[in-house]
């Protein structure tokens, strides 16, 4: 497992958490100043590419 693939792991956990937790959630969506379905909305567009682009692979 590469450093981006755990990295990527993780934050998707992470987002996957917060989403599942309504507490969290509303604690997230205040604190942002957003609604619960917005802040939904954006963790799951986050959790698409959580850490950027992946990098380019070597070809050896």
């Amino acid at each position: 497992m590469t450093k981006y693939e755990w990295f990527t792991h993780q934050h998707r956990d992470t987002y996957a958490s917060i989403v599942g937790h309504p507490t969290l959630l509303n604690y997230m969506s205040i604190a942002d100043g957003e609604s619960t379905g917005r802040m939904k909305f954006e963790l799951a567009e986050r959790m698409l590419q959580p850490c950027g682009p992946p990098p380019p692979k070597d070809d050896d």
